[in-house]
């Protein structure tokens, strides 16, 4: 078998400015530092476990928010009555879609995406925010550990408290996150739509 790795969109690949960076701070209502997940809402994401892990976090920094990106799918998550049950409605916020362009400036300027997937196939996520100078708490299982390499702080999925622990890690130390990030940039310019692009005509040439 061969495998052929995706890549990034332009807009992750670009500086951010300023004005994007007003857009995002209107779409959450302030500029409270935040924690990011990028994804559908579904049983595979974990995230149950990332609102627990999240009210962990936010014992020690409780002006830390939990930025929550798409909507329902329905059958598969509650979220929204988690949040109620649990009062966290000034804490996680749900922008709904956010469209690619403004999707850049909301990594840039995260703390952190968290990204606790049980599974996953190849998950962009965590490539797109390192694009965007952004570091990455994410499972430490399935495909993440060989898309980002040691650009992550990786956490074991099923503990509530490993996540926890993972992101505190990443936030307590600027010196850490900053190595993760750099890291981050290397790593996400390891793929191109190039490349991928000369790996599927090189499959189409060997099988004819």
């Amino acid at each position: 078998s061969v495998v052929i790795h995706e890549s990034v969109a332009p807009e992750f690949l670009s500086p951010v400015t300023s004005l994007l960076r007003q857009k995002v701070q209107l779409l959450l209502g302030g500029d409270n530092p935040y924690l990011l997940y990028v994804g559908v809402w579904m049983s595979h994401k974990n995230l149950v476990r990332l609102f627990q892990a999240f009210e962990i976090v936010r014992s020690r920094y409780p002006e830390m928010q939990l930025v929550i990106t798409g909507k329902p799918v329905p059958g598969y998550s509650n979220l929204i009555q988690y949040v109620q049950e649990h009062r966290l409605e000034k804490s996680v916020l749900f922008p709904g879609f956010v469209p690619q362009h403004l999707l850049s400036a909301l990594y840039a300027h995260a703390s952190a995406l968290v990204f606790p997937s049980l599974y996953e196939g190849f998950g962009l996520p965590p490539l797109e925010a390192a694009a965007c100078g952004t570091p990455t708490v994410a499972s430490n299982v399935s495909s993440i550990p060989e898309l980002i390499g040691d650009a992550a702080q990786y956490v074991n999925p099923e503990s509530v408290e490993d996540i926890a622990q993972g992101i505190i890690a990443v936030l307590e130390d600027p010196l850490y996150a900053g190595k993760l990030v750099a890291k981050g940039l290397v790593q996400s310019r390891r793929y191109s739509w190039e490349d991928a692009a000369a790996g599927h005509r090189s499959v189409y040439e060997n099988a004819l």
